[in-house]
């Protein structure tokens, strides 16, 4: 069965299913997951994700405020934050992110978790990419404090650690940044074997460019393959695979 099928097998489902059998975080994750992957795959698009995160927040509407129904919701802001951010409307970007960020602080005051602060972690940095320089500098400390807080919580979560990859890869040294540093800690979550398929994709993909930008292109062309080989569909990184082979 081909993962469209399933796609919209899953969707189905959700309009039949009962709330107490939808209540449960694992279950969640795969209803999360499944669109997500699809759609980082180019396997459906933007509206089709849109209306699935949608769908899902409905549901997630229908039960009580827990800690985990309230990180949910949080999840699915960001995610249609991040399709608007794809589509550079960035006004119901931050619209949207910033209220994942509420929800995921709500989600935090019942139950202080790990994931919730890596969502207040991305969100603040994907803010700061539609905002202006002097928001920039007045607020970088803040999405690294989130991600330090997170990863104090879970070390081992990766995304939290691409968060403070990217600040050390991209900040001036004069801000804290640290190439060297960053690349490490990209090149070591690249290595597990304990992530889902998005968050290694994600690391892989991240780890191809800034070894690009460190030049080191042959490091970099290995990182592209490899994010390709869990998402082989994805057009960003077909694109930028072409090149960086081109400019060898």
């Amino acid at each position: 069965m081909n993962r469209k099928v399933i796609f919209i097998i899953l969707s189905q489902m959700v309009l039949i299913v009962s709330v107490a059998a939808v209540e449960l975080p694992e279950d969640f994750s795969v209803r999360f997951h499944e669109p997500v992957d699809l759609w980082i795959n180019g396997e459906i698009n933007s509206e089709a994700l849109f209306d699935e995160m949608n769908r899902l927040d409905s549901i997630l509407n229908e039960d009580a405020d827990s800690w985990e129904n309230l990180y949910w919701r949080s999840r699915t802001a960001m995610m249609r934050g991040q399709i608007y951010f794809d589509r550079e409307d960035s006004e119901a970007s931050i619209a949207e992110i910033e209220k994942s960020q509420r929800l995921a602080k709500a989600s935090i005051t019942i139950h202080d978790n790990s994931d919730s602060w890596r969502i207040m972690a991305e969100g603040s940095s994907l803010i700061m990419i539609q905002k202006d320089f002097a928001y920039i500098i007045m607020n970088f400390s803040k999405s690294q404090d989130e991600a330090k807080k997170s990863l104090e919580l879970d070390p081992g979560n990766a995304r939290a650690s691409l968060v403070i990859a990217q600040f050390l890869c991209n900040a001036p040294w004069i801000a804290g940044g640290d190439m060297k540093k960053g690349i490490k800690i990209l090149e070591d979550n690249s290595r597990r074997t304990d992530l889902i398929a998005e968050d290694k994709f994600h690391i892989l993909l991240i780890l191809s460019e800034v070894l690009q930008k460190d030049k080191q292109i042959e490091k970099s062309i290995i990182a592209c393959t490899a994010a390709l080989e869990i998402f082989p569909g994805n057009q960003k990184a077909q694109k930028f695979l072409s090149e960086l082979k081109e400019s060898k």
